[in-house]
């Protein structure tokens, strides 16, 4: 871990009593004082608190009198890359997070104290922090917002398995030292940071300062947090593990209760599917569960297997549909969502990522793996459907709309990747996450990947649904291999 640091500053900058500004908050604003303005009289920071995060700190500010803080971190690239925040309380002694510091770098903080909505002090003071770690990805932006507004994206470079967040620039600014294989990183509900540790066969949770909060294990019974983990709005996980002594991996779901630790439900994927070598023939890891959502219409789970499809099953673990290309489901046909015909309609092909829209549509990373057993051309996408189900089993399936075919091998990523949904925007984050490789699928017991050398590893894109790319990265390394399994828009805060 890397050391805290502890600076006294004497401002560089303390001005009293002039200028204005409209206090974003009256009901909680301080009575200025009697005389003179509102002097900062020291300021202090600690630089990585709990030594896991290098691009945080904590500030102290004293002022003579009570007042609000309004505090600004100035970006590199103008107004959206800027981090401003205002403090709550009427106060001499305020205590803030800063969060969003640029490494390798001078941060410079300017403070205005606020009385009765009016400036009656200010204060300027730098933050200096080291600079990045080995490894560390860059970015190339290749499409920009139009818009103003600041923009950070939460990810994790493989093989660094560092956790970032970046801004609409491409500066990195914040990151987390811990090293562990992580899947499916995220934004907890609490606005906290957590993932599922492959090593450590459990379930981390830290703050945004790097405080580490809890670790859920799902030992000795289960080992291998693989893929995924869901937080369910009860606050209770969804996880995709292996179960101890058998013969199979990655076919079993639990549900971990979040206060006690608990083992609350399973699901065993071998009690209600085949073992279908159709696809890709692998006795041992036959099914490949990569996520798993929560249905909350019928309390149900949807689960992707890369190897088979996406399944619906019920609570109790019985099959409701199979969304997958129709071979090899002999005893299974009334499981199956039948398509709907349309000119376009493909079915998915070694997926990742499903997500419910708030219409029940339901919209999946399609990675082309193997399309068509290796006969189609090879492209990633994003695709909507619309499933319509059976009463008790099966339905139908019909493509709405798409997005990825028209890029062709520019966006291929047969293996992990994501798709989130951004209502405030209407509109789609892409990850394809693995473009620096290349799979060639020959048969069911043969595919071929090699990387393609270029130091493109993964792109992140904003598309609406007219297919208008908002915004775009490319997420460049040196390492080989690179990749990254998915990636969140996010607030610097947690306000998501």
């Amino acid at each position: 871990m890397l050391p805290s640091r502890v600076v006294i500053l004497t401002t560089l900058l303390a001005i009293a009593g002039c200028g204005s500004e409209s206090d974003p908050d009256p009901v909680a604003s301080c009575p200025a004082p009697i005389s003179g303005g509102n002097d900062v009289l020291s300021t202090s920071f600690q630089l990585n608190p709990h030594g896991t995060a290098p691009l945080v700190a904590k500030a102290t500010v004293v002022t003579r009198a009570p007042a609000r803080l309004d505090w600004q971190l100035s970006g590199k690239d103008g107004m959206p890359s800027d981090v401003h925040r205002t403090t709550t309380e009427c106060a001499t002694q305020h205590e803030f997070d800063i969060l969003g510091l640029y490494p390798g770098y001078a941060n410079r903080i300017r403070l205005q104290v606020m009385n009765d909505g009016q400036v009656t002090g200010n204060a300027v003071f730098q933050i200096q922090t080291d600079p990045l770690p080995p490894g560390m990805p860059t970015f190339r932006i290749d499409k920009q917002y139009s818009d103003f507004e600041p923009a950070f994206f939460l990810l994790d470079l493989r093989p660094t398995n560092l956790p970032l967040i970046v801004d609409r620039y491409g500066q990195i600014r914040w990151y987390l030292t811990d090293t562990d294989t992580k899947y499916g990183l995220q934004i907890f509900r609490d606005g906290n940071i957590g993932w599922g540790d492959s090593n450590r066969s459990s379930v981390v949770e830290y703050t945004r300062l790097g405080e580490f909060v809890h670790e859920w294990s799902v030992q000795p019974d289960y080992y291998d947090v693989h893929h995924d983990v869901y937080e369910k709005p009860d606050g209770n996980f969804l996880v995709t593990v292996n179960k101890t002594g058998l013969d199979t991996i990655e076919d079993f779901i639990i549900e971990l209760d979040r206060q006690s630790g608990a083992i609350v439900r399973t699901w065993d994927l071998r009690q209600i599917l085949p073992k279908r070598p159709t696809f890709i023939h692998d006795d041992r890891d036959w099914f490949h569960a990569n996520a798993v959502i929560f249905d909350e219409r019928d309390n149900s789970l949807i689960i992707s297997g890369q190897r088979q499809g996406l399944v619906k099953v019920t609570n109790s673990n019985e099959l409701r549909w199979i969304l997958s290309p129709p071979e090899g489901w002999a005893g299974y046909e009334d499981y199956r969502l039948n398509p709907i015909p349309s000119p376009d309609f493909d079915w998915t092909w070694g997926q990742h990522a499903p997500l419910l829209m708030p219409d029940g549509d339901l919209v999946v990373f399609d990675n082309g793996l193997g399309r068509d057993y290796g006969r189609a051309a090879k492209y990633s996408r994003i695709v909507r459907y619309r499933v319509s189900e059976s009463a008790q089993k099966g339905g139908t399936v019909q493509q709405i709309w798409q997005y990825g075919k028209e890029r062709g091998e520019t966006l291929y990523s047969s293996f992990i990747s994501d798709v989130d949904y951004l209502p405030a925007s209407d509109s789609f984050l892409m990850t394809a996450g693995s473009i620096g490789y290349d799979v060639t699928y020959v048969s069911p017991d043969q595919t071929i990947l090699s990387l393609r050398g270029i130091p493109d590893a993964a792109r992140i894109i904003d598309v609406d649904s007219a297919g208008e790319v908002r915004f775009e990265t490319t997420v460049l390394s040196d390492l080989q291999g690179a990749s990254v399994y998915r990636s969140e828009k996010v607030d610097l805060y947690g306000n998501d």
